[in-house]
């Protein structure tokens, strides 16, 4: 990916102008119309508001506002056209569409955030422990959810992180916005993920599922966004703000359909999701009742190391319900070598997240392929204690170990042939394991 360049600082740009025009320009400034604008603001009303208070509603900083007083100035004294600096006005670009998969949507989106820009700041969601933004279109309407890269975790750019690794909001993120990140995310804790990485995470979860759109992961991109009071572009990942009708813990899952809240586990088990919690999964009630569920905030997925997940939904009944044909058979589609090209393709995601992907994804076909439920692959992931680790860290040590005797004895030092070694080495330890499991029997006929 390309190095990014800062954005120019706002410069003031002048003309000169004719008496004429200069009277004309300072009437339309009393009667608060931007100058050189061909029709009148609608940004606030006209009466009694000088350009100056039409640029504090604006938000613009000290600095900004000192430029808008000396364009007035230079009305006034009859010696410059007055202009609003260009560098001044928000922006936002499209770095990556991914317009080779699919046709273009993320143009209409951005079209629209840029018109909000205009007339609404982005809005510090207060929940949460990192920078996260509404945006909204000319109307008000919150329509995307902005995440820089520069203000995750204990970046000095996070306007929530205090020293000592907590943020300011913490107390509050567990149970907050849907739409704030998780509540474990001091940099000490997450020690698998490094500051501006959350950002690319939440793209792959959407390129993973974009093909079949089996999951509903919401539509996101990276972009760059500059807005006047911030002091640098910013970078980050743009979802698609999703109508909801508030977060799955906010009425517990005894209502859910089956189907939907497998969906929601295959996606965390295919992307090998460390914070799955209700607060980052959104409902919305349709009209015959029954309620559809979203995931959101994959920021802490695709981990480097298996020693960190867990699931809201392995106490949830409808995990122990058996797959139904039409989800075992888009289980038995996905191929985790695809995946890896596409991720490696358009994201800087790490080589060890990549097997991470690889080996929770072959957990998942397997436990299928040997009639496991969703709530057995889970807890085969997870760790029942913090210090002891899941069956999934043993079998990938056992496997990693036989790997290495038989690369070692056969003289095999190609690091493609050592993995294709060990993932299958790690299968056939998985088949092993698996047939030892008991049937899961509790809630084996429940529907929805």
């Amino acid at each position: 990916m390309a190095t990014l360049s800062s954005p120019p600082y706002p410069t003031t740009s002048t003309s000169v102008a004719s008496p004429l025009l200069q009277r004309h320009n300072l009437q339309r400034a009393r009667r608060s119309t931007p100058v050189n604008s061909p029709t009148p603001s609608r940004l606030h009303k006209p009466s009694q508001q000088s350009l100056v208070q039409a640029a504090l509603c604006r938000a613009f900083s000290p600095s900004q506002l000192r430029k808008v007083k000396e364009s007035l100035e230079e009305i006034s004294s009859g010696e410059k056209q007055a202009t609003v600096p260009k560098a001044i006005l928000p922006s936002i670009e499209l770095i990556e569409d991914f317009h080779t998969l699919e046709p273009v949507f993320f143009q209409e989106l951005i079209r629209k955030v840029r018109e909000g820009l205009q007339f609404h700041a982005p809005e510090l969601c207060v929940e949460g422990v990192n920078g996260t933004y509404f945006l909204k279109n000319k109307e008000g309407r919150k329509i995307a959810v902005f995440k820089p890269q520069d203000e995750e975790g204990s970046s000095e750019h996070n306007p929530k992180y205090k020293k000592g690794g907590r943020s300011a909001s913490a107390r509050g993120s567990w149970r907050g916005s849907a739409y704030a990140s998780g509540g474990v995310t001091s940099s000490k804790v997450r020690k698998d993920f490094q500051v501006g990485e959350a950002s690319y995470r939440e793209v792959a979860a959407y390129l993973l599922d974009r093909k079949h759109h089996f999951y509903g992961v919401p539509n996101t991109c990276m972009v760059r966004l500059w807005y006047p009071t911030w002091k640098s572009e910013k970078v980050g990942s743009l979802q698609e703000f999703v109508m909801n009708d508030g977060a799955s813990w906010d009425i517990g899952p005894s209502i859910f359909p089956v189907k939907e809240v497998h969906k929601i586990g295959i996606l965390d088990l295919h992307i090998f999701n460390t914070d799955r919690h209700g607060g980052n999964i959104l409902l919305c009630e349709n009209d015959d009742g029954v309620y559809s569920l979203t995931p959101i905030d994959h920021g802490y997925s695709l981990p480097t190391s298996l020693d960190r997940a867990w699931f809201d939904w392995l106490t949830w009944p409808q995990s122990r319900v058996p797959f139904d044909d039409e989800t075992k058979r888009y289980i038995e589609s996905i191929d985790p070598e695809d995946d890896a090209k596409l991720l490696k393709t358009f994201l800087p995601i790490p080589n060890e997240s990549i097997l991470i992907m690889k080996i929770s994804t072959m957990l998942l076909k397997r436990g299928v392929h040997n009639n496991l439920t969703l709530s057995q692959i889970g807890t085969i992931a997870s760790r029942k204690v913090p210090e002891k680790p899941s069956l999934l860290e043993i079998m990938v040590e056992e496997a990693r170990t036989t790997a290495k005797g038989m690369c070692d004895r056969d003289g095999v030092t190609d690091p493609v042939e050592i993995e294709k070694t060990f993932l299958k080495t790690l299968g056939d330890v998985m088949d092993q394991n698996m047939s030892k499991l008991p049937a899961e029997t509790a809630q084996r006929r429940m529907t929805w």
